[in-house]
């Protein structure tokens, strides 16, 4: 039998070790939780760093993708024993060439590559803000790779790819 004292003495420091063991789970749950932000933050940028690396490679090679693609057309031309005119040929080979140019949407990538990387500097609640951008993200990257035309783009695009699908699976565990 307990009696009667004992019993409340007992109950209230069952309930003070109750309290101390919920606030130091709710501290530690804080502390893994800063963490593991932490954590996501710093390969969020390494992601987006590979990234800017790829673009900045597809960057460099328009230019000459640019010579390749008028030199290749020239040289189909050139085996066709067909006369023409030749402005109007220019004409046509320059509005192949600016369909092909994807400078506008490396741009845009790279603009949402730094609104991404701003929005991680923020406070508070930025998963669905994250989200939106990885989407444009793709998106964009998506324009680059089907207007492009080019074996070395390519190989960067899905490389690109690669790295937004990681990053867009870990988006979804931030609030």
């Amino acid at each position: 039998a307990i009696e009667s004292g004992k019993g409340i003495e007992n109950l209230k420091m069952d309930e003070d070790k109750f309290y101390k063991a919920i606030n130091a789970a709710i501290e530690d749950m804080l502390y893994y939780r800063v963490r593991e932000g932490q954590a996501l933050k710093e390969d969020f940028l390494l992601r987006i760093g590979k990234i800017e690396n790829l673009l900045e490679s597809i960057k460099y090679r328009l230019p000459l993708r640019r010579e390749e693609k008028i030199k290749q057309i020239n040289k189909k031309i050139a085996e066709i024993n067909v006369s023409f005119d030749k402005q109007r040929m220019e004409e046509e080979i320059l509005y192949h060439v600016e369909r092909m140019d994807i400078t506008e949407e490396c741009v845009r990538l790279n603009h949402h590559i730094n609104i991404f990387k701003e929005t991680l500097e923020q406070e508070g609640s930025i998963g669905k803000r994250l989200q939106f951008i990885v989407q444009e993200l793709v998106k964009e990257t998506n324009t680059i790779g089907s207007k492009a035309n080019d074996a070395q783009i390519a190989e960067d695009i899905i490389k690109i790819k690669e790295e937004i699908e990681k990053i867009r699976e870990q988006v979804l565990n931030v609030e």
